[in-house]
Formats: structure tokens, C-alpha cells, sequence
């Protein structure tokens, strides 16, 4: 699984007449990683020595990555106690390997017509998608429109696509798209990537699908 995170940079300086310097890193939440220009240096706390200058990333899941960089100044740093942020995009979602980006396959086994299990399908996808820019029943194909949210680092968007099976009209392949972006004030699709994460909103789209046409 990939995981997202998000810097913070925060510049603090040694003092001019030190070579080295020895300072304590500590980072709060449980599963913390400290790492010193490149190299993992502890778990929630570690000791470190620098000389003109290092780079320091403390990250946790489900937390927004912060990093510094300590420079020769005139301030005498002994100690730095970090408190990252939630990401509030990660509480509101799930990882979802086997959801999100991934096509899953919806086969019916009720007795209704070939248009009654389409109707049926559209009908509780609208549950969690208002508009369709593709509603073709006759092609087997629909597209929802994006459904966008935006967090406090990132803008978040979904959309659901249906497709019948050509061969077999009782089976249709989902796909359920989730990307996020770092720039949150664009909408273009090159600000866009795909996120291996799903909004909670949409865990259970795929099985309230399958269940309906049952």
C-alpha cells in the first residue's frame, strides 16, 4: 500500500561555534518513524548528532509528515518534541486495495428482466452518486460524475463507472475510481492521481450493488 504524506518544514539553527551537536527527537503517536538525512534513526524518539546542517522527517500513520532542517545559528537546540497533525483525509477514509481502482465483477441471479437489473443497479448507485454523465442501458455502460471533497491537505474525488458484459448480460464489471490532489484549488485532471484509499462513504457500494440484484 502506498502512503500518502505531507510536509511541514520548520527551520532551526545551532549554535556557530558548535561542530557537532547532539539533540533528543521525540514524536508522540504510536508507529512513529524518525529519520535523520536518509537514515531511520529511531521509533517516537531518538538521539542524533549534527554538524553544519541535517534534515529530520517525523511521520505516522494516518498523521501529516513533518520535517526540519537544523542549521549552524545563533539558538542553542537541545531537545525538539514534534506533534504532528491528523490527516483528516486518512480518518475519513479506509485503505482499499481491493476496492478502490479495481474492477469487480457484479453478477445477478434474481429472476428480474435484463432492464430490471440495470434499473436496479443505476437506482442504488444513485444512493451515493446524484448524477450520471452515461446512463446507456442499451451499451450496458454508466458513468457517474466526480464526486469531489476537499480536506484541510488535500481534495479528494470518486466516481463509479457500470458496464455490462457483452456476453453475458447478467454480469457487469464496477469500477470505483478514488484520486486525490495536493493542489486544492484545481480541478483539472492533471492535478489528479490515483489514491489507493476509499472514502468510508463508498466501502460498501460494491456489496450493497451485488446484494440488490441477488
Amino acid at each position: 500500500m502506498k502512503t500518502i504524506y505531507y510536509a511541514i518544514t520548520i527551520v532551526l539553527f545551532l549554535m556557530t561555534s558548535c561542530v557537532t551537536k547532539s539533540i533528543m527527537v521525540s514524536c508522540p503517536p504510536s508507529g512513529a518513524r524518525i529519520v535523520v538525512d536518509g537514515d531511520y534513526a529511531g521509533s517516537q524518539q531518538a538521539t542524533a548528532r549534527f554538524r553544519a546542517f541535517s534534515h529530520v522527517t517525523v511521520s505516522a500513520p494516518d498523521y501529516i509528515t513533518q520535517s526540519f532542517t537544523l542549521r549552524r545559528g545563533s539558538s542553542d537546540v537541545t531537545d525538539v518534541c514534534l506533534k504532528p497533525d491528523r490527516d483528516d483525509s486518512w480518518e475519513a477514509s479506509v485503505p482499499a486495495s481491493d476496492i478502490a481502482n479495481k474492477r469487480i465483477r457484479i453478477i445477478a441471479t434474481s429472476d428480474k428482466t435484463d432492464d430490471e437489473v440495470w434499473y436496479t443497479l443505476i437506482r442504488y448507485a444513485s444512493d451515493y452518486f446524484d448524477d450520471f454523465t452515461v446512463n446507456d442501458m442499451g451499451a450496458g455502460w454508466a458513468k457517474s460524475t466526480w464526486v469531489t471533497r476537499t480536506f484541510s491537505r488535500v481534495r479528494v474525488r470518486t466516481r463509479l463507472e457500470i458496464k455490462r458484459n457483452p456476453g453475458n448480460r447478467k454480469e457487469f464489471t464496477v469500477f470505483l475510481s478514488s484520486q486525490y490532489s495536493k493542489l486544492k484549488n484545481c480541478t483539472d485532471d492533471e492535478c489528479f492521481q490515483v489514491w489507493d484509499r476509499v472514502l468510508k462513504t463508498y466501502v460498501e457500494l460494491p456489496s450493497a450493488l451485488q446484494t440488490a440484484v441477488q
